[in-house]
């Protein structure tokens, strides 16, 4: 009781004082500034940096060592934009771009990188990316190693999910062959890189029908 009544006694001024003392630029929404008077009261208050609106504890916000801290999103957003940052220096080191936005829940989300030496671009998960990006390899050129005449059939491969095992059961080549032509090893017959092309552009054309099905 004692504590409610010291409440009670702390007054409007009292309030709009450590408020003004909070730190970062704020705005009370909810309720009017002017009828606050106990700091057990909840407030809706907006960061006028980042513009995030939250109800607050008066207490939690304002009061004793809480009033010297700053904005949590506009942490968080900080910290976020010097991780894009540290991604596109470090892809554009190994000769990549990101496309997409960055998600800013970006563990399991998936974004999409181009690689500028062949220009195609594909999906990567953000957490491998931001593992991997000072030395992520092209699934399209593998870095400049496939044959060039092999990117957009293996961008589309890409595309609707078809592997390599996927291609083997339809040209009935082993997958260590169907490989060999598809990374452009060399060391096989013209026939056999004839039968695997020819495999994997029925998939893909099989693929695209059960979309355009689906569509209508």
């Amino acid at each position: 009781m004692a504590k409610r009544t010291f409440q009670r006694m702390l007054g409007n001024g009292e309030i709009k004082r450590r408020l003004a003392q909070k730190v970062g630029h704020w705005k009370i929404i909810s309720p009017d500034i002017d009828d606050i008077d106990m700091m057990a009261s909840k407030i809706e208050v907006q960061c006028l940096d980042c513009g995030q609106i939250k109800w607050r504890d008066l207490v939690g916000f304002a009061y004793g060592d809480n009033a010297k801290t700053g904005c949590q999103n506009c942490k968080e957003l900080e910290k976020h934009k010097q991780v894009l940052e540290h991604i596109e220096q470090s892809l554009d080191n190994a000769g990549y771009e990101l496309e997409s936005s960055w998600p800013y829940e970006h563990s399991e989300i998936s974004c999409v990188v181009r690689h500028k030496a062949c220009g195609h671009a594909f999906e990567i998960k953000c957490a491998r990316l931001w593992a991997y990006s000072d030395k992520h390899v092209c699934k399209v050129c593998q870095n400049g190693q496939r044959d060039e005449s092999l990117w957009d059939l293996c961008e589309e491969m890409i595309e609707y999910g078809i592997t390599a095992k996927d291609v083997s059961d339809q040209s009935h080549w082993s997958t260590g062959a169907v490989a060999r032509v598809l990374h452009g090893k060399g060391g096989y017959l013209p026939y056999t890189e004839a039968t695997v092309k020819e495999a994997a552009l029925k998939l893909i054309e099989e693929k695209k029908g059960k979309e355009a099905n689906n569509a209508d």
